[in-house]
Protein backbone atom coordinates (compact mmCIF):
# COMPACT_ATOMS: atom_id res chain seq x y z
CA UNK A 1 0.00 0.00 0.00
CA UNK A 2 0.81 3.98 -0.95
CA UNK A 3 0.29 6.26 0.77
CA UNK A 4 0.75 9.96 -0.69
CA UNK A 5 0.54 13.68 0.95
CA UNK A 6 -0.42 15.53 -1.80
CA UNK A 7 -2.67 18.95 -3.03
CA UNK A 8 -5.09 19.96 -5.76
CA UNK A 9 -7.75 22.36 -6.87
CA UNK A 10 -11.52 21.89 -7.14
CA UNK A 11 -12.87 22.20 -10.01
CA UNK A 12 -16.24 23.37 -9.07
CA UNK A 13 -17.93 25.46 -6.24
CA UNK A 14 -18.16 22.97 -3.03
CA UNK A 15 -19.78 23.46 0.03
CA UNK A 16 -16.76 24.18 2.20
CA UNK A 17 -14.22 25.12 -1.32
CA UNK A 18 -14.61 27.92 -4.07
CA UNK A 19 -13.27 26.92 -7.35
CA UNK A 20 -9.48 27.53 -7.79
CA UNK A 21 -9.34 27.03 -4.16
CA UNK A 22 -6.35 24.20 -2.90
CA UNK A 23 -6.77 21.87 -0.21
CA UNK A 24 -4.12 18.93 0.71
CA UNK A 25 -5.32 15.11 1.08
CA UNK A 26 -3.71 11.89 1.83
CA UNK A 27 -4.46 9.54 -0.12
CA UNK A 28 -4.27 5.55 0.64
CA UNK A 29 -3.52 3.32 -2.71
CA UNK A 30 -3.82 -0.06 -2.31
CA UNK A 31 -1.39 -1.07 -5.03
CA UNK A 32 1.68 -2.81 -5.36
CA UNK A 33 3.39 -1.07 -8.00
CA UNK A 34 4.96 3.02 -7.37
CA UNK A 35 3.61 4.40 -10.83
CA UNK A 36 0.60 2.69 -10.78
CA UNK A 37 -0.33 3.93 -7.38
CA UNK A 38 0.45 7.63 -8.04
CA UNK A 39 -1.65 7.25 -11.76
CA UNK A 40 -4.68 6.00 -9.79
CA UNK A 41 -4.25 8.74 -6.99
CA UNK A 42 -4.08 11.33 -9.31
CA UNK A 43 -7.41 9.62 -11.32
CA UNK A 44 -9.16 9.52 -8.17
CA UNK A 45 -8.86 13.22 -7.18
CA UNK A 46 -9.88 13.83 -11.08
CA UNK A 47 -13.02 11.87 -10.47
CA UNK A 48 -13.91 13.97 -7.57
CA UNK A 49 -13.75 17.02 -9.32
CA UNK A 50 -9.94 17.95 -8.61
CA UNK A 51 -7.25 19.54 -10.90
CA UNK A 52 -3.50 20.46 -10.64
CA UNK A 53 -2.68 17.41 -8.30
CA UNK A 54 0.98 17.62 -6.80
CA UNK A 55 2.29 14.79 -5.53
CA UNK A 56 4.22 15.78 -2.21
CA UNK A 57 5.35 12.85 -0.48
CA UNK A 58 5.16 9.35 -0.92
CA UNK A 59 5.61 6.38 1.57
CA UNK A 60 5.15 2.39 0.97
CA UNK A 61 3.66 0.80 3.98
CA UNK A 62 4.69 -3.55 3.88
CA UNK A 63 1.55 -5.83 4.20
CA UNK A 64 2.64 -6.64 7.41
CA UNK A 65 2.13 -3.22 8.71
CA UNK A 66 -0.83 -2.94 6.95
CA UNK A 67 -2.13 -5.79 8.38
CA UNK A 68 -1.48 -4.40 12.29
CA UNK A 69 -2.99 -0.65 11.14
CA UNK A 70 -5.71 -1.97 9.64
CA UNK A 71 -7.53 -2.86 12.86
CA UNK A 72 -6.56 0.78 14.75
CA UNK A 73 -7.01 2.77 11.67
CA UNK A 74 -10.18 3.57 9.31
CA UNK A 75 -8.19 5.36 6.17
CA UNK A 76 -6.25 1.83 6.19
CA UNK A 77 -9.23 -0.23 6.71
CA UNK A 78 -10.98 2.16 3.73
CA UNK A 79 -8.25 1.14 1.20
CA UNK A 80 -7.82 -2.53 2.09
CA UNK A 81 -11.58 -2.59 1.59
CA UNK A 82 -12.02 -0.34 -1.33
CA UNK A 83 -8.47 -0.28 -2.94
CA UNK A 84 -8.44 3.38 -1.73
CA UNK A 85 -9.60 6.33 0.57
CA UNK A 86 -8.78 9.95 -0.23
CA UNK A 87 -8.96 12.23 3.46
CA UNK A 88 -9.14 16.06 2.68
CA UNK A 89 -7.72 18.37 5.21
CA UNK A 90 -8.76 21.99 5.45
CA UNK A 91 -7.22 24.31 2.71
CA UNK A 92 -3.72 25.39 2.78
Amino acid sequence: MFVFSCSAETKVDREDMKQGERAPFMVYINYADLFGAEQLCQMYLMREGFTNIELEKRKYIQAATVEKLKFKEKDVQEAVKDGFFIRMFEGE
